[in-house]
């Protein structure tokens, strides 16, 4: 169903044909629309700065000070990072820099954006290499075997979602981080954040959900320029100083107009809100109100963790048809794969997050 809309407040869509939908598909504005901190930022910031110099020509305080926010985050202390304009972007640097070091394992089903390294990634490797370096998605142990097989095949890293949302919304089994470090303690791991970081789980990133967890770079983006385009790659210090792509970059930044300023006072924003404990509880609160009030009706087909998660259903077509019915109730929320997303502000008001939930079991009652 083709849906045009036309403006935004809070948790709701405004469509152009006037109707008010709760917004449970929100990847960006982590805070709502038209949130008054993102707008006093963004006012503030083009009342009385540039709103982008190439940070290829001299970097910015501002900059270094996400940078280091990040690598605190994180826990990857003396990181480094490299600025691009989408989570794409980031992707693609992960990429470029891992593949220096030998073939990149990557997993069925991820999304990484749609850049052509990713696209042509199995076609690139068997020709190169003479073998694909893909494993099926970590649900279990069994894929250890499998790692261990790319492994002694010269790969000497890999790049993990630690929660796939386009292929359906499902998590790695949560001991996949531990047997990792335990079985290839010299292997790479690079996480892609860039739908589930910035708080969505509760966490401030996905993977510290996960015992055992330290990976060595991070990709974040969407949600980290609060609505504009930011994307950013982080590196512990030893691959950074290594890496010739890297190297290569000045002041840590792909493309001129990569990191632009106004991005960058907007993450300053949104790093605020998910270092601060009490929010983020919150987000694991609601996402529990969400389990408690589907659970009894959905079963196994709840998915993810906090204020990103999913319902599943028996096919894709089965989910988007929900997805047009949840359209008619008031309800934005898309099909990812055979699921559908529930992905809302963070700061959804309670009794609009708790009545649309308690419509969509309403709905599934009805199947």
């Amino acid at each position: 169903m083709a849906i045009t809309f036309q403006g935004g407040k809070g948790s709701y869509l405004f469509t152009s044909d006037g109707n008010k939908l709760v917004n449970f598909s929100e990847s960006n504005n982590i805070l709502g629309q038209m949130n008054a901190e993102i707008i006093n930022a963004i006012y503030e910031h083009i009342s009385t700065k540039p709103i982008h110099y190439p940070l290829t020509v001299s970097y910015n305080k501002s900059a270094e000070n996400v940078i280091l926010r990040l690598s605190e985050l994180t826990g990857m202390h003396e990181s480094s990072g490299v600025y691009s304009s989408s989570g794409s972007e980031a992707c693609d640097i992960a990429l470029t820099t891992l593949s220096e070091l030998g073939p990149v394992i990557t997993v069925k089903g991820a999304y990484h954006g749609k850049s052509g390294q990713y696209i042509n990634k199995n076609r690139y490797d068997l020709l190169k290499y003479g073998r694909e370096f893909e494993i099926p998605f970590p649900t279990g142990n069994d894929v250890m075997d499998r790692i261990r097989d790319l492994v002694n095949a010269g790969s000497t890293s890999i790049i993990v979602e630690p929660i796939q949302v386009e292929s359906g919304i499902h998590s790695v089994y949560p001991d996949f981080f531990a047997d990792l470090a335990k079985e290839f303690p010299n292997l790479i791991v690079c996480v892609d954040e860039s739908y589930t970081g910035m708080g969505k789980t509760g966490k401030v990133f996905s993977y510290q959900l996960y015992s055992g967890a330290l990976p060595d770079v991070v990709i974040v983006g969407k949600a980290i320029g609060g609505g504009l385009p930011l994307g950013i790659t982080l590196f512990n210090h030893e691959i950074a100083s290594k890496s010739k792509f890297l190297l290569s970059l000045r002041n840590g930044v792909y493309g001129s107009t990569s990191g632009n300023l106004l991005s960058l006072s907007l993450a300053s924003v949104i790093l605020d809100h998910v270092s601060d404990s009490s929010f983020l509880a919150e987000v694991s609160r609601k996402g529990k109100m969400i389990g408690d009030i589907l659970e009894p009706i959905s079963g196994k087909r709840l998915r993810g963790s906090g204020l990103i998660c999913g319902i599943g259903f028996r096919s894709k077509s089965e989910a988007t048809n929900f997805s047009d019915e949840l359209v008619s109730s008031g309800i934005f929320a898309t099909a990812m794969g055979d699921a559908i997303r529930i992905s809302p502000p963070l700061n959804i008001e309670n009794n609009v997050l708790k009545n649309a939930i308690e419509k969509i079991r309403e709905l599934i009652e009805g199947l």
